[in-house]
């Protein structure tokens, strides 16, 4: 007689329906067990974005920021010479800033570290406001405006205490079809 193959872990889970005494015990029907790793494998899956973690020292401040980004396919990641901006980035508490061309938010969200007031991101990608969001709330922030369109024109007749920018750098010509958040010109800067 040949030997019982061992049973796979889909047959395994079957044969632990309604009745199963680890079900019984919590009191749910099979279905809703169901349902809740559904829910749990898709909650998963979308939180499965690659983190990038920023750890470094603002000299103006003396203060150590530690920043945790995603960075998606419509946002240009941050470069050596964002670590060098935000390294030296003057801001004192409740001052006003701007993030002009915000990408992955990572200005505006130092800046917030740095407790400045009113912090406004303003990025001409508008897929990128949901990946501004992400990486606002993954660094436990709130209070960060977030806007969308073509350099100062949102934000028209406002004034702030610091406008930073830190625009794409790599030489771009219009035959590359790239996204605007790589975008800068065939001389790059």
């Amino acid at each position: 007689m040949p030997d019982k193959e061992k049973p796979t872990h889909q047959e395994q889970e079957k044969d632990k329906g309604e009745g199963h005494p680890k079900n019984l015990e919590r009191g749910y029907p099979e279905s809703t067990i169901q349902v809740q790793r559904v829910k749990r494998s898709i909650e998963e899956t979308l939180d499965m974005r690659e983190y990038m973690l920023f750890k470094l020292r603002n000299k103006p401040s003396g203060k150590d920021l530690t920043i945790k980004l995603s960075q998606q396919e419509h946002t240009m990641p941050p470069s050596f010479s964002t670590n060098i901006l935000l390294e030296n980035m003057d801001i004192h508490e409740g001052e006003s800033v701007l993030d002009l061309g915000a990408g992955t938010g990572i200005v505006a969200i130092a800046a917030k570290l740095l407790e400045a007031g009113e912090v406004t991101a303003s990025e001409i990608v508008p897929e990128a406001e949901r990946e501004i969001r992400t990486n606002i709330r993954e660094n436990g922030l709130n209070g960060i405006e977030i806007i969308t369109g073509n350099m100062f024109e949102p934000i028209s007749g406002r004034r702030f205490d610091h406008i930073i920018v830190n625009p794409p750098s790599i030489p771009s010509l219009p035959e590359h079809e790239l996204s605007p958040a790589y975008e800068s010109g065939p001389e790059g800067r």
